[in-house]
């Protein structure tokens, strides 16, 4: 595979494009309208057999920034690697033919990486065509360490995709990081060459002392609904039957870091921590109890001092401060781990038992906590 061109500019956008043409005018009209005006717009068209073709070719003909390229199908990960072979710019941003950009996306985010050089940049999505049409306010941020950022990122689903943060072209080049062509194509079992890419980029890519993370929670991205072909809303193809719920390895690990990490950056978390306080407590009262049930499902005992870890305590003491409710809440705070693991799995499977035994939490409570 051709390897990444050394950069000259500061940012380049890459587009894959496939039969799009009902949305790309749309799509490249806001990277057009982008208040920061430096940067290139690679338009890769894999093979498209509607008018997405011509629409390419007419804006790189309106806009030099813009360059049409096009090639056989060979789906989305091929697309976006030709386009990181040709790339000139020192920072990527991806985009799909379907999204838009708000117009002051790309300026918010190389102020952001200005301000933090060695952070990952990431910016807020929204599926919400009304949302995403108000005037973005000022640029707001916040840059944290990584283990402290990562309950966000599981609430907002901000892992998962390209195109809501930049990467950095000379680390891509030096890892040679690119997507698996295979996770791209119609017909995968199961579409995740996003999320693939991004795990590769933080594990390869990890600064000497750790990741930062840079996140404005504004919505910079529209991420559309109204194209019911993207390979972003459907996967066609047969996944495996469903044998339970899905399972996180080693998740004991995982939470004694992340909590360490946030102790680390807000010492009396959740008091002082800056993002969605409420939202990241119920996530982590969620996966305490999705450990208990692990632990319950493979036999083994119960990790009592994660368990007890100062974390976890600053966040049921911060419920019934906040008389924030979790149907965790109860189960945690008096030790019964059998409960929360049933709790969880029940939540998981979607069973209809799980709204009850949550309503009756929330009324043993006295029914006045605050619901999601």
């Amino acid at each position: 595979m051709t390897s990444v061109q050394t950069a000259a500019l500061p940012l380049s956008i890459i587009v894959p494009v496939y039969n799009a043409a009902p949305w790309l005018n749309r799509c490249l009209a806001g990277i057009a309208g982008q208040t920061f005006r430096d940067w290139e717009c690679l338009l890769i068209d894999d093979g498209s057999t509607d008018e997405s073709g011509a629409i390419c070719d007419a804006w790189q003909q309106k806009d030099p920034r813009f360059a049409a390229v096009h090639q056989k199908n060979a789906g989305v990960s091929a697309a976006r690697n030709k386009g990181l072979s040709l790339a000139k710019g020192e920072q990527i941003a991806f985009c799909d033919a379907d999204d838009v950009f708000s117009p002051t996306a790309m300026e918010y985010a190389l102020a952001m990486h200005r301000q933090a050089p060695e952070a990952m940049v990431i910016w807020g999505f929204t599926t919400d065509p009304e949302r995403f049409a108000q005037k973005p306010g000022a640029l707001d941020f916040s840059v944290l360490p990584k283990a402290a950022f990562d309950g966000v990122a599981w609430v907002e689903i901000l892992y998962n995709a390209v195109w809501n943060r930049l990467f950095d072209a000379e680390k891509l080049r030096q890892k040679q990081l690119f997507f698996r062509d295979e996770l791209g194509q119609a017909g995968a079992a199961v579409i995740c060459e996003d999320g693939e890419f991004v795990a590769r980029y933080l594990d390869q890519c990890a600064p000497e002392r750790g990741w930062q993370i840079a996140y404005c929670p504004a919505p910079l991205y529209y991420y559309a609904q109204d194209n019911t072909t993207s390979l972003s809303t459907t996967a066609t193809g047969t996944g495996a039957a469903e044998e339970g719920p899905d399972l996180r390895e080693n998740l004991a690990q995982i939470l004694k870091q992340e909590w360490d990490g946030l102790l680390a950056y807000a010492p009396a978390f959740p008091e002082g921590y800056c993002l969605e306080t409420d939202a990241v407590v119920r996530h982590y009262l969620a996966a305490a109890a999705q450990l208990a049930y692990q632990c319950k499902a493979a036999r083994k005992p119960m990790d009592r001092a994660l368990l007890h870890h100062p974390c976890l305590a600053n966040m049921l003491a911060y419920c019934k401060k906040a008389k924030l409710y979790s149907p965790y809440y109860l189960p945690l705070r008096t030790g019964n781990y059998a409960l929360a693991a049933r709790l969880w799995l029940l939540d998981a499977t979607e069973n209809r038992s799980f709204g009850r035994w949550d309503w009756l939490g929330y009324y043993l409570l006295g029914g006045k906590w605050k619901r999601a």
